[in-house]
């Protein structure tokens, strides 16, 4: 079809090079951290344009590096440790990382991790992705073939290709390279949605219900669709669901254990007025605030010193 790719060095803090052939690599790297990738904007028509990227990165010493794409990426580690959140990655260690997350991955100070990483964006993947285990959740695992990675990866980014279609090469070479990975994408490796899960019910409660979904998403840098898709699917309610009831046990707290009035206890738990947060109280728990107070200080006595 005419497209070919384009062969990019990037020496890191320095201007990038590009070359419509691997010449680009004929010098030797400094030693400096530096990117190789080769990548394919494969046009169909105005409206419809692929994007295929491969790479070989060396990591600069305590890098971090935030970024989100509307591509899933795969990042293969083979030498040294980078970190992919709160997971340390170490040689012979890939993620997978879908479109709803943003990438974080960080180099531990005085390292130099050197890693392969792959993406598109091509409709004809999902169905390789599917197959091989791959879909919205991010995953860590290990892989056994690493030396068959490599090699491949190595040939890809440094040597010409000849073929006559570009798109179905690249989904081929792609294709292969994700069931190096499936075994461990469909069953050994560990889902990490299940992990953020956690972490966002611990959040949730430290901040007690005082956020929103959009807050929470923000903090660990995922989508809001990719955060409703992980609660529905490990606790089968949305993360409002959860932001609500943190939020009425807080303010069953306030209640039975401070002398605040029930309009500075809806201030604090940002209800616009009293009556807005007297209405969501009860319909969680069946029963008016000031009711609840009520029957708690004619058994108990008020409250002496409100919580901080």
């Amino acid at each position: 079809m005419g497209v070919r790719p384009t062969y990019i060095r990037h020496i890191h803090g320095s201007q990038r090079t590009s070359s419509a052939g691997p010449d680009v690599f004929a010098r030797p790297h400094t030693g400096k951290p530096y990117r190789d990738l080769i990548k394919l904007h494969h046009i169909v028509d105005e409206n419809t344009r692929y994007i295929y990227t491969l790479g070989k990165c060396l990591y600069p010493p305590g890098f971090e590096s935030v970024s989100s794409m509307q591509r899933w990426m795969v990042v293969y580690v083979v030498q040294g440790r980078l970190r992919f959140r709160d997971r340390v990655l170490t040689p012979g260690d890939f993620v997978y990382i879908p479109p709803a997350i943003s990438h974080i991955l960080t180099s531990p100070r005085g390292e130099t991790p050197l890693y392969y990483w792959f993406t598109s964006d091509d409709a004809m993947l999902r169905p390789l992705l599917q197959a091989c285990g791959f879909g919205e959740d991010a995953i860590v695992g290990h892989c056994a073939e690493g030396e068959q990675v490599s090699g491949l990866m190595e040939r890809m980014i440094y040597r010409p290709h000849g073929s006559a279609d570009y798109r179905v090469f690249f989904v081929g070479v792609f294709g292969q390279l994700l069931s190096y990975f499936s075994r461990d994408a469909a069953g050994a490796g560990e889902k990490l949605s299940v992990r953020l899960f956690e972490r966002c019910l611990t959040y949730i409660e430290y901040r007690s219900g005082l956020l929103t979904v959009d807050e929470l998403a923000k903090n660990y840098h995922v989508s809001r669709q990719y955060l409703y898709q992980i609660f529905r699917q490990n606790g089968g309610a949305s993360p409002q669901t959860y932001i609500m009831e943190a939020k009425m046990k807080s303010a069953d707290k306030f209640l039975l254990t401070t002398d605040y009035s029930i309009t500075q206890i809806a201030e604090h738990l940002r209800y616009n007025n009293y009556n807005h947060f007297s209405q969501a109280y009860k319909r969680f728990y069946g029963i008016l605030p000031r009711e609840r107070r009520r029957q708690a200080m004619g058994q108990h006595g008020p409250g002496q010193n409100p919580p901080g």
